[in-house]
């Protein structure tokens, strides 16, 4: 696969940079024109031989270009394991063996490894189709020199009739692979190059030219031959690197790429596909992946058509709710009339048509046909490039679309560009890559996220721009947020501002406040990095313990002021390592999470009460030794204690809140309002009714269920 790729004089790009490129998958972002296309095409250059033509090279450079060859004109690099050049044949060739000799012995033996020695190979393109290859290893780069002289030189012996010719040749090429495996040999390898190359030039008519007219092919190959050979040896000396001739390139990776993908239609006419496959791409990927080839139709009979479209069908419907999560259907590959047709069939179990279902759908099957279901449903071992996969799904789809590529990343290399949000994994950034074309006549450039030369060290800045939004489009959030690292943390926030609320007691939430669920106190830091940057009246809420205190360090790394980040450990005014649950009395908490457990109060031993531990890690101690468990991970049932309280704040006044409890959340409460609202917006005449918030806040726990 390929580790890192530089492309030059091509459309947009005069030097993209090098663009180091994640072994599973890179997302390239960026505007509209600023490139993202021209760079995924370009790698679709590797391992094609033919000219690009000129009107192909890069515009902002033409005339420096034109002065040029074609041949001298460099528009790919690619830096890939050595061991991507090889043949099945000469994969040995690139292992380095080891030299080993015994302690206090004279023996001395080679151990061939199993696997790649880790070598790199970059291999660089021309516009006229010319592949050079060379390495960062000198004995890789020989091993791969003779493996290629070698098959050669056995095609030309397979050919020659003069039997000193053959021999002596195959003399040298032995004498050529011996060279660079020992390491005391006398002969230097150079000289045995020149050696081959020099005695193929003397006999270049012997062993080219002893074909009668009705065997000119042979002696056309035979001249073929000998011409690669003298052309890698010369190009050996050159810095630019070994030329790669034609029947090599197939070595080189698989390289897929898919552009706009269409809705599938109704039906298409067998015909149709027939004269014209690429006008329906889906069809024609799917009757091949059912083993029925449009061609071969008319040779099939009846029975067997139907097994293979029924087995088929079957298959694919696995397939496709493998990634489609949203709903569970059937698809049935039908032929009838000289037409092939998809049939959908869902939870109502009635047949449906692909205009029946919605856009998203036609285009997601659409894709799987086109891409999944290649080579028996499963690309592998290749590169894929997608150009905005999905770019008319709901996010969901694209939800959906995005593990369907991470599944196809776990055998292939992916690339992919896109505009949509929701493809951006913010897991992973590190995976992002950024397309600009600064418009100052450099052409495109792809930079890794964080490298671009803007005056601001918003390294999410780039993000946000390519993809056209600012984080406040996204339905989910409101220019006055809280951050808060799960689920708890939200349910606890809401319920207590609705309870003092409905009191008229104590700290409620200004109403523009929303509190955003991060989902972990990692994730807090790459929202709090982009709330920022958008210039939001915005606050980070973090646990104290260990987790809490890295995501605070890191925020305040990464520019985030700390006024904006707030702690449990602030609240209580305490150094020991404590969670939101902190925030309730002990005497509380521990009632709610017998209630939950159907655990006795009377079983929890009265140290609990006075431990210098967090209440949930108390409280789990105490579990697992009332319930005799021995393993050490978690068994305080968080989630459902915080769906327990937040009901019986719903439910009714009194639930036995003591004052501790209660002054903890009202301070909390104060603190980010005092954080994230102007003083000029807080007033209790601007909150929203009662009934209104605790029907919203049922909803949201029955969602939650």
């Amino acid at each position: 696969m390929l580790k890192s790729t530089k492309v030059q004089n091509y459309r947009s790009i005069v030097d993209s940079g090098t663009v180091e490129l994640n072994q599973k998958m890179t997302t390239i972002v960026g505007g509209n024109e600023a490139g993202k296309t021209n760079f995924l095409k370009s790698l679709t250059l590797l391992g094609d031989p033919n000219e690009i033509p000129r009107e192909k090279l890069c515009d902002y450079n033409s005339e420096k270009i034109t002065s040029k060859k074609m041949g001298d004109i460099q528009v790919l690099e690619v830096e890939l394991p050595s061991q991507s050049l090889a043949s099945d044949s000469n994969a040995h060739l690139f292992h380095r063996r080891r030299y080993v000799r015994e302690e206090g012995s004279n023996d001395a033996y080679f151990i061939e490894p199993s696997e790649s020695d880790g070598s790199l190979a970059t291999v660089k393109r021309y516009a006229d189709g010319t592949h050079k290859a060379t390495f960062n290893d000198q004995e890789v780069e020989k091993r791969y020199l003779t493996s290629l002289l070698t098959s050669r030189t056995q095609q030309l012996g397979n050919q020659i009739t003069v039997e000193q010719i053959s021999s002596e040749l195959g003399m040298r090429i032995r004498r050529l692979r011996r060279t660079p495996f020992e390491e005391d040999a006398e002969t230097d390898f150079q000289d045995s190059l020149d050696d081959l190359q020099n005695y193929i030039r003397e006999n270049n008519e012997v062993i080219a030219g002893q074909y009668d007219e009705e065997e000119s092919a042979g002696s056309h190959n035979a001249e073929k031959l000998i011409s690669e050979i003298i052309g890698i040896i010369e190009s050996s000396r050159e810095e630019s690197g070994i030329r790669i001739y034609e029947s090599d390139l197939r070595h080189l990776p698989d390289i897929h790429y898919y552009g706009e993908i269409d809705e599938i239609k109704d039906e298409v006419a067998i015909e149709e596909l027939r004269e014209n496959p690429e006008e329906n791409a889906a069809y024609s990927a799917i009757l091949s992946y059912a083993g029925l080839e449009p061609e071969e139709l008319d040779d099939l009979s009846s029975g067997e058509i139907r097994d293979r479209r029924q087995r088929a069908g079957e298959e694919f419907s696995d397939l496709f709710n493998q990634y489609w999560n949203q709903s569970t259907i059937d698809i049935e590959i039908e032929l009838s009339g000289g037409r092939v047709s998809l049939q959908f069939y869902d939870e109502s179990n009635k047949r449906k048509a692909a205009s029946d279902r919605s856009r998203g759908l036609r285009r997601f099957v659409s894709f799987l046909a086109q891409v999944i279901s290649q080579s028996d449903s499963q690309l592998e071992n290749s590169i894929v490039l997608l150009d905005s996969p999905g770019v008319h799904l709901h996010p969901e789809g694209h939800r959906n679309l995005r593990n369907s590529l991470s599944r196809l990343a776990e055998s292939n290399q992916l690339i992919f560009a896109t505009h949509a949000p929701y493809m951006i994994d913010t897991q992973n950034l590190t995976r992002i890559r950024v397309a600009r074309r600064p418009g100052d006549g450099s052409g495109t450039k792809v930079q890794k996220l964080g490298h671009q030369e803007t005056p601001s060290d918003d390294s999410l800045a780039s993000v946000r721009a390519s993809l056209g939004a600012t984080f406040s489009d996204s339905l989910f959030s409101s220019s006055k947020t809280v951050l808060v690292e799960g689920f708890e943390d939200r349910l606890y926030l809401n319920s207590f501002s609705k309870l003092f609320d409905k009191l008229n007691d104590g700290e409620s939430f200004h109403p523009n406040i929303q509190i955003i669920d991060c989902g972990g106190a990692t994730k807090t830091t790459y929202m709090g990095r982009l709330v920022d940057a958008e210039n939001y009246e915005y606050a980070v809420f973090l646990d104290g313990d260990e987790e809490g205190r890295v995501a605070n360090d890191q925020l305040i790394e990464d520019g985030v002021p700390s006024k904006h980040v707030l702690t449990v450990s602030d609240i209580l005014t305490t150094d020991a390592e404590v969670t939101v649950e902190d925030l309730f009395s002990r005497e509380f908490f521990s009632k709610i999470t017998a209630e939950v457990h159907g655990l006795s109060l009377d079983d929890i031993e009265e140290e609990f009460y006075n431990s210098d531990k967090s209440v949930v890690e108390s409280l789990n101690g105490e579990i697992k030794r009332i319930q005799g468990i021995s393993d050490g991970g978690l068994v305080v049932k968080k989630k459902e204690i915080a769906k327990r309280i937040s009901e019986k704040i719903l439910e009714k006044d009194d639930i036995g809140l003591d004052d501790e409890t209660i002054d903890n959340f009202s301070n909390l409460i104060s603190e980010i309002n005092r954080i994230v609202a102007d003083e000029d917006d807080i007033s209790s005449g601007e909150q929203t009714g009662e009934g209104e918030e605790d029907e919203e806040t049922r909803t949201e726990l029955e969602n939650e269920e």
